[in-house]
């Protein structure tokens, strides 16, 4: 009799305990549209599904227009410059006849204009095109005028993704030239053509006014030697530049 009695005891006890501690023993007793499953109240695997999951937004990465540009075309002006011409000639007893002249060269007075055009490449930080130019200048106390055609390859590099972006640019040229010098009777002329061959250095700030808008500011510096008529002709010239850019 106490062999029974005893786990009798116990078996009560244990499911006592059990409904007191349990957060339910049924599904009436739960709230809403859970379940009692092992004492307590979940929602069905059913409910689970329906309820969906928060997304997470999605993260565009913003590649900048800067990487669909392919082309660039500019305009250039000189605001100001500085030339130095030296002509060398040696006659067959080596006798020497060296010539100099300064010229300052400013956009009043004169006319400077050049076309860019090249292809870009890895987000605007590489150029590589070709120059096109023409200029005109004259002196009237010397009555000389000057015309310059120059052509160029260049490549450009720049540095900086933002709205004002340093640049170096250099350039080979290819310079044709004709000078006029007229006399006092206004009906002949001197004429001399002359060609060289250099290379000239640009560093400078693209200023972006907008996406696809640049208004650049240069300095300019250039090396360069040839020849007119019976002289060896060298060329040194220094200035400041005015171009503007749009970047297709």
């Amino acid at each position: 009799m106490r062999r029974v009695l005893i786990p009798g005891v116990f078996m009560i006890v244990f499911l006592f305990s059990y409904s007191l501690f349990a957060d339910c023993t049924k599904d009436t007793d739960c709230k809403g549209d859970r379940i009692c499953e092992d004492g307590e109240c979940v929602f069905s695997e059913e409910d689970d599904d329906e309820v969906e999951k928060p997304k997470k937004p999605s993260v565009k990465k913003d590649t900048g227009s800067v990487a669909d540009r392919k082309f660039l075309i500019g305009v250039d002006t000189n605001l100001f410059s500085y030339n130095r011409l030296k002509y060398t000639a040696e006659d067959d007893y080596g006798w020497k006849d060296e010539q100099k002249l300064d010229n300052f060269y400013t956009s009043i007075g004169g006319a400077d204009l050049g076309l860019r055009l090249g292809g870009v490449f890895y987000k605007d930080m590489f150029v590589v095109g070709s120059y096109v130019g023409f200029s005109f200048s004259k002196m009237d106390s010397l009555d000389w005028k000057h015309f310059d055609f120059r052509l160029a390859p260049f490549f450009e590099v720049s540095f900086l993704q933002s709205k004002v972006r340093p640049f170096l640019r250099f350039m080979f040229d290819i310079l044709l030239s004709k000078d006029i010098f007229e006399n006092d009777n206004d009906w002949a002329s001197d004429e001399s053509f002359s060609w060289a061959l250099g290379a000239s250095f640009n560093a400078g700030l693209h200023f972006f006014a907008t996406e696809s808008f640049s208004i650049d500011l240069f300095g300019d510096v250039g090396f360069s030697g040839g020849k007119i008529e019976d002289y060896d002709l060298t060329r040194i010239r220094a200035g400041v530049g005015l171009g503007f850019t749009g970047w297709l």
